[in-house]
Formats: C-alpha cells, sequence, structure tokens
C-alpha cells in the first residue's frame, strides 16, 4: 500500500519541479525582455544611476542634468575656490535620438543576473563636448593659481660654493603652485563626465628630490672633479681657457638624482667662440704695400668655429674629467693668429693700380704688373680677401665670351681663388697694368705677365690668403720708378715729336723684364706712327753725330 502511494507522489514531484524550472525561466525571460528596453541593476550613464530607466528616460535626466550641472573647484583647506556652470565652458552633451538606444543594446539585456548580484556598468555617451579655451582661461585666472605670493616648488639640488670649492646639498622647497596643465587635463574629463567637485590640492606641485636622498652626495665628489678641471683651447698662437663658471653652468642633476649636462649652455659658450673667433666676412684694416690701410669685409677668408664639432669635444670633455689642452676645432682655418690671421705670407692685389704683389714669411717676392676683370657684364674682379682653392700647372680655362662664343685657353700656371676666378699666366697679352682693363681685361681673373707667373706659382700655396682692394689715387703707382717714369714719358709722347723720342729712348734703355710692366704701350707705338718722320730724321741726325764724334776721337 505504501508502495503505490510512493509511486502516486514521484510524479507529483516532477511536475511540481517542472513548475518551478518554468516559472524561474519565465522570470528570468520576463525580465530580460523587461531590460532590453530598460536600464540593468548596477548601471551608469555618464556617471547617473540608470537601473529600470528607458532610453528617453535617460535622455531626459541627462538634458535636466545638464541645465542643473555645476562643477566646484575647492581649495587645499576645502573653500570653494569657483562654481563652473555649463554656460561658463560651452558644456554640451549633444545628445543624439540614437545614443541611448546604442547603450541599451550595448548592456546584453539577459545577462542581467550578473548585476543584480554585484558586477557594474558604466556607460558613457560620446557627445559631450565642453570649449578648452574657455576651461584653461577659466583655470589661469583662479586666485590659487594666479596668486601674486607665489613659490615656486623645487627639488633639491647641488649648488657650487666658491668660498668651499664644492658642491652642497641646497634644500627642496615647498611651494604654492599648482600644476596647471594637469589640472587642466583633470577638470575638463572631470566636466565631461558630469563630476560635481575637483580639489586643487590633489594637483599641487610637489618635490620629488629632497635633501635626504642619498644619491645627491655620492654625486658631489664627480661633480667637483668636472668642477674643477681646466680645458685650455688652443687658436694659433693664442690659448682660451674655459671660465671655470661655464664648466659649472654646464652640468646640474635632474629629478631622479641623475648627473645631466646642459647642452644649451655648451652650445652657447661654441656660439660665443664662433663669435669671437670667426672672422670670415669679419671687416678687417689691411695695411697696403703703399702705406694706406684699406678696409675689407668680404670674401671667403678666415677662421670659422666648427661649432658641432666643438660642441662634441666638450661634451667628451667633461666626461673624461681631466686637465687638458687642445686646438679649438675650426672648419676652416688661417694661416695667421687670433689677431690679426693674414699672417705674413700672401698676395696683395691692388685693382686701382693693376698691381699684384707676393709676400713670402713678410719678405716681398713678387711685385709686378697684371690686368684684371673687364668692369662690364660682370666681368669684374671681387674685391675681398680670398683663399687659393687649388695649385695647378698646365690647366685649360674653359667659358663662354660675351658673344656667347666658347674659348679654352691653355695656361702654365692656375691659382683659383673665388671661385672660377684666380691667378694665371696669360701669354696671349702684350700689355699689363695702368688702364688696360678697362679695354682688354679678363673674364674676371687676374693676368699675369708669363714672365712673373712662375715666380708667383712658387711663391704661392693653397690656403693662402689674396686680399683684393681698391686704392684710389694709385691710378699710376708702380713700386719700379724706372718703369714708372718710362709710364710717365709715354702718357706724354703724343704731345710732339720731341716727346715721342724721349718716350722712345727711356723705353729702350729698360731691361727686357721691365719693359713687361710698361702697361702703355700701345700709346707708344701709335706716337711713334704719328711722327715716323721725325724720329726717322733724329735718328738720323743722331748717327751724324755719332760719325763726327767717332772722326774727331
Amino acid at each position: 500500500m505504501e508502495e503505490e502511494q510512493k509511486k502516486k507522489r514521484g510524479p507529483k514531484k516532477l511536475l511540481i519541479a517542472a513548475s518551478c524550472v518554468g516559472l524561474l525561466a519565465a522570470a528570468y525571460l520576463g525580465v530580460g525582455i523587461f531590460f532590453r528596453s530598460h536600464f540593468v541593476p548596477n548601471s551608469r550613464v555618464n556617471g547617473i544611476d540608470s537601473f529600470g530607466k528607458t532610453a528617453q528616460q535617460m535622455a531626459d535626466l541627462l538634458a535636466d542634468r545638464e541645465k542643473s550641472y555645476h562643477m566646484v573647484i575647492k581649495t587645499a583647506d576645502g573653500a570653494t575656490e569657483q562654481v563652473i556652470t555649463p554656460d561658463m565652458v560651452d558644456l554640451s552633451s549633444n545628445l543624439q535620438p540614437g545614443d541611448m538606444s546604442r547603450l541599451l543594446a550595448n548592456q546584453q539585456a539577459f545577462l542581467w543576473p550578473r548585476y543584480l548580484l554585484g558586477d557594474k556598468l558604466e556607460q558613457k555617451t560620446s557627445g559631450w563636448k565642453l570649449n578648452r579655451d574657455k576651461l584653461n582661461a577659466l583655470v589661469d585666472a583662479l586666485p590659487e593659481v594666479s596668486r601674486t605670493d607665489l613659490v615656486q616648488t623645487k627639488n633639491a639640488d647641488l649648488v657650487y660654493d666658491q668660498q668651499q670649492k664644492s658642491y652642497l646639498v641646497q634644500e627642496e622647497v615647498y611651494g604654492n603652485n599648482i600644476d596647471t596643465d594637469r589640472f587642466k587635463d583633470a577638470l575638463a574629463d572631470a566636466i565631461v563626465n558630469l563630476q560635481e567637485e575637483i580639489s586643487l590640492a590633489d594637483y599641487a606641485v610637489q618635490p620629488t628630490l629632497k635633501a635626504d636622498d642619498s644619491r645627491l652626495k655620492e654625486l658631489i665628489g664627480k661633480m667637483n672633479q668636472i668642477a674643477q678641471m681646466k680645458i685650455t683651447l688652443k687658436i694659433g698662437g693664442d690659448q682660451e681657457t674655459v671660465p671655470q663658471e661655464k664648466i659649472i653652468s654646464w652640468i646640474g642633476i635632474d629629478e631622479n638624482a641623475n648627473m645631466v649636462v646642459h647642452d644649451e649652455a655648451i652650445r652657447a659658450y661654441v656660439g660665443e667662440l664662433a663669435g669671437k673667433y670667426d672672422t670670415v666676412g669679419k671687416n678687417r684694416s689691411f695695411h697696403t704695400s703703399y702705406g694706406a690701410v684699406v678696409n675689407i669685409s668680404s670674401g671667403d677668408y678666415g677662421r670659422k668655429v666648427d661649432q658641432e664639432a666643438e660642441f662634441n669635444a666638450l661634451k667628451e670633455n667633461l666626461t673624461d674629467g681631466r686637465d687638458l689642452t687642445r686646438d679649438l676645432n675650426f672648419s676652416q682655418k688661417a694661416a695667421g693668429g687670433a689677431g690679426d690671421d693674414i699672417g705674413s705670407s700672401y698676395v696683395e692685389v691692388n685693382l686701382t693700380a693693376q698691381h699684384l704683389f707676393v709676400y713670402k714669411d713678410g719678405k716681398k717676392v713678387v711685385d709686378t704688373a697684371v690686368t684684371t676683370g673687364k668692369p662690364v657684364n660682370n666681368h669684374q674682379t671681387n674685391v675681398g680677401i680670398f683663399r687659393v682653392k687649388s695649385h695647378e700647372a698646365n690647366r685649360t680655362l674653359r667659358g663662354r665670351n660675351d658673344d656667347g662664343s666658347s674659348y679654352a685657353s691653355p695656361v702654365k700656371y692656375w691659382m683659383p681663388f673665388d671661385g672660377g676666378i684666380g691667378l694665371h699666366d696669360a701669354p696671349w697679352k702684350s700689355n699689363y697694368g695702368g688702364k688696360n682693363y678697362l679695354t682688354n681685361g679678363s673674364h674676371g681673373c687676374v693676368n699675369l705677365p708669363p714672365s712673373v707667373a712662375g715666380s708667383v706659382f712658387a711663391n704661392v700655396s693653397v690656403g693662402m690668403p689674396v686680399v683684393v682692394y681698391n686704392l684710389p689715387g694709385t691710378e699710376t703707382s708702380c713700386t719700379d720708378s724706372a718703369v714708372q717714369a718710362v709710364i710717365n714719358k709715354i702718357s706724354k709722347a703724343g704731345s710732339g715729336p720731341a716727346a715721342a723720342k724721349a718716350a722712345t729712348d727711356a723705353y729702350q734703355a729698360l731691361s727686357a723684364a721691365q719693359k713687361k710692366d710698361v702697361y702703355n704701350l700701345s700709346a707708344l707705338k701709335e706716337a711713334q706712327n704719328k711722327y715716323a718722320a721725325a724720329l726717322a730724321d733724329a735718328a738720323k741726325v743722331e748717327e751724324h753725330e755719332q760719325a763726327v764724334n767717332t772722326d774727331h776721337e
């Protein structure tokens, strides 16, 4: 009997269990369906509780919250520093109709039990925005930020004491300044998340390196060694010792108690060296062979500090930490010292006098008339102080004439100093000096008489300065008085037969080398042609007188 009753109760229990499961399933599905249109438990949208609310209800709530929202900025002592309302920073949610629906879809409604048991769902709309410029201006105007009694927080430091000749630890400073950049970022993030309060105290700048840090004392020995080192730089025959205060300014420590090198300070000092010792393009007073002084600032000759190489060398010297003497790094050197970088060996060209001198170790070794560039069509020889760029024998100079035709001129000696302009022999010319360059000048080169070109070549070397200048008043100057006297007589030869005869006799009395320096020989030939008959008669008279004198002897 009992067994029959047990058999009857079994199906009932199963039916009850199945009914319970069905009810639970129906409840689960029903709640899940509900949360497809409502936000799940423990959910927040833009920081606002959204549990049980529809998309429209949350949209309305956010719109109301936007209107009533305000941010309170607190000072370190809890006082209200500033209240920011949405209109002050142009705060706008910019909500779109589908924004809340998308958030609902993202919450996975049928996982509602996990949120009911404690999981949290934080969601944000993507449309919140504010005017960052207005926010930044508000922060900059805060009394705690713009205060007149502002004290900057400083880390502990190592400071060199001149009396004790050693670095000493300097205490950290606890200031009242705010890390405004970090605070502005945090404030903007808090506002778009509709947080209602933020404290300036959380953004006060704090020292990160304190005086009791053992690493500071460990650095003192190393930094003392560097501060007391002596760096001596050689510039030709002169020297420059790096001031100790400069070396001290080049080193420091960072917030992690590591020694650092201040590159900007080293580069600034190297810039000072360049300003002091660079001479390229600087005005120079040059003492000419004529006794006068000319000022010249153009040209590419001179010293130029290699600033990058010197910067790297000084950084390496600091790492080494020992006294040293070395050459200052130059990308371009000069022959002379710091005071007079031209030195005692140079080429001197007086464009006015059409004359060239070569000095070797202070001694004049070449003195000759030349022909320079014809001052038309940009063929003039440039004024300036230049460097001899190369030293070549047997070159063919090529270029174009003013009419467009090309030329190829073989020369024995080639010494360029200003681009394609250089010193070279010109065997195709018969006259040099004077005003010959005005009508028969070169394309810019300094044409040398063949008789002296070899001597110029032998005494000139690459890098030697070439000084080119104008000197009014020296148009007919010549250091050879005999040649100058002949030049002067020839200039008057056209005035009559007697003058032509005197000029002819004077020219004939010159040596072969001197005759090459007579630059106005064409004028003598014109006078000789003009007074040919008179000169012939004069020659006959001289022959007769010589014969009579011989008979008397």
